[in-house]
């Protein structure tokens, strides 16, 4: 499918789902509401020749200082037991997000493109509480991973 093509099935998508979207050349960037101390993220789409990306950017949200690599290793440590997509820390730039993608194939876009959609944003509902904990220094990278998890076997 074009680029063009699945541009048009992703307006199509937000519109017909009340969404309030910003459109750039490159694809749609909409904000998203949670329930959970993280309440709020932006979703960023790009449309490219074999695929969309969907990067989901928690906005408003910086470590204590000193506790950068403990927010890596937490975020390691779920990315670790994540099947699809994956979150991203860029330290220097003070940025977390999680990116995931799909072919660009109208044949799968009525089945994925909504999982696909909010994978980012349903991970971030299910780790972001112990993240935050992290960030602050109320927990530990893996004690927040086994708040939410439970007890990995072997312990790592």
């Amino acid at each position: 499918m074009t680029i063009d093509g699945m541009k048009v099935l992703i307006e199509e998508y937000l519109n017909k789902n009340d969404y309030k979207y910003e459109s750039t050349d490159k694809g749609f960037t909409f904000g998203l509401g949670l329930p959970g101390r993280i309440n709020k993220v932006r979703i960023v789409i790009r449309v490219y020749n074999d695929g969309v990306q969907f990067a989901t950017y928690l906005e408003g949200y910086s470590p204590d200082k000193g506790k950068e690599w403990s927010v890596s290793e937490y975020l390691h440590r779920v990315n670790s037991g994540l099947i699809r997509g994956g979150f991203e820390y860029w330290i220097d730039d003070d940025v977390i997000l999680f990116r995931n993608f799909m072919n660009n194939s109208k044949e799968i876009f009525d089945e994925f493109f909504e999982v696909n959609l909010f994978l980012g944003s349903k991970t971030i509902v299910r780790y972001g509480d112990a993240l935050l904990e992290v960030m602050f220094g109320m927990t530990s990278p893996k004690d927040a991973i086994n708040k939410v998890e439970g007890p990995s076997k072997p312990d790592i």
